[in-house]
């Protein structure tokens, strides 16, 4: 029983965690260092809760990334697109398109 409990309370800390640095570590990163490059939407994804999702890459010296975001209902984007890509130089997973 005590193994199931612990389990549980690491599982609810690494949810945490998770939640802490996407929601307010990565944007505070981003804001005060940051890069551009030229992306482009690969998938766009409908959803249940009205505003869909976007899959983009782009390239940073010669490495290809990918990112998602959720998207203003009426942006008007397309597969193929080309944008913005606004990314965090010591580690360009942490980006956000600029749609």
């Amino acid at each position: 029983m005590a193994v199931v409990y612990l389990s549980g309370l690491i599982l609810l800390m690494l949810v945490i965690i998770f939640l802490v640095k996407s929601l307010f570590i990565n944007p505070y990163l981003l804001k005060k260092n940051h890069a551009f490059t030229t992306g482009i939407i690969v998938k766009i994804e409908p959803s249940n809760e009205g505003a869909p999702t976007i899959h983009y890459e782009f390239t940073v010296d010669g490495k290809v990334y990918m990112g998602y975001m959720g998207l203003d209902i009426y942006a008007d984007v397309y597969v193929g697109g080309q944008y913005e890509v606004m990314y965090y130089p010591p580690d360009p997973t942490i980006s956000e398109l600029q749609v």
